[in-house]
């Protein structure tokens, strides 16, 4: 047995003997789908992609480089085997709740249902004129609008310019104070409330080793891939 299967089997049983196990996601969770970090982002396209004015003047440039950062990666490959292994654990009800600042919708995509995504999603996409809520399927043309209209649709973590929803956010806080277990994945601290013991599941040292009942040092589907394994067996 490796290392990563003791550690595997350790969090298992330590998610089993928790009352209300919860997750938290950052953007690691979907490195392996292909989708970059705000920071990657950031150093890497000319300009924030929440500069609505910028949307405005130039869509088709807008939503080329919007769809190859996001909307690729999510249409062809979709949810990973951590996504996956998540959903399980809410299924058997072994995990209670999950709190995430990916906007990709992809822990919906897999099926996950107690879900706060605090930052809004691509699963919510604004007609700015008649006001209409569009879901992610809607962005699969080349410049997305209204069918009602054609308003050219805004992404809705676009249009808040990631700020907070403060229902998603009042909702995961309070799932976070109830939670005796947090497993935290990937993530790098925008938001940082857990439950009282902490699981930190990431390749490289963080804010959220501070206090960490443990660590596992490996990338998210190295490790849900181990767990899974475990799971089914």
């Amino acid at each position: 047995m490796t290392r990563l299967h003791d550690q595997a089997e350790e969090v298992l049983e330590l998610l089993k003997s928790a009352h209300c196990a919860t997750a938290l996601t950052g953007a690691g969770i979907s490195a392996s789908v292909g989708i970059p970090t705000l920071e990657d982002i950031s150093r890497t396209t000319n300009r924030h992609l929440t500069d609505l004015t910028w949307m405005k003047q130039y869509p088709n440039d807008f939503w080329a480089e919007f769809r190859q950062i996001f909307l690729t990666p999510i249409f062809t490959k979709g949810p990973n085997i951590s996504h996956k292994t998540l959903v399980r654990l809410e299924q058997i009800g072994i995990l209670q709740g999950l709190v995430t600042t990916n906007v990709d919708y992809l822990h919906e995509l897999a099926g996950s249902k107690r879900i706060y995504d605090i930052w809004w999603s691509l699963n919510q996409n604004r007609c700015t004129t008649c006001g209409r809520m569009y879901p992610l399927e809607s962005l699969r043309t080349e410049l997305p609008t209204c069918p009602e209209d054609g308003t050219m649709l805004i992404p809705e973590p676009i249009y808040r310019q990631l700020a907070t929803d403060p229902d998603a956010r009042s909702a995961a806080d309070a799932l976070m104070a109830a939670s005796d277990l947090t497993l935290v994945i990937g993530c790098n601290g925008y938001y940082s409330h857990t439950g009282s013991c902490v699981i930190n599941i990431n390749p490289v040292a963080n804010a959220f080793d501070n206090g960490a009942e443990f660590f596992v040092r490996a990338e998210a589907d190295t490790f849900f891939e181990e767990l899974d394994k475990i799971m089914v067996s």
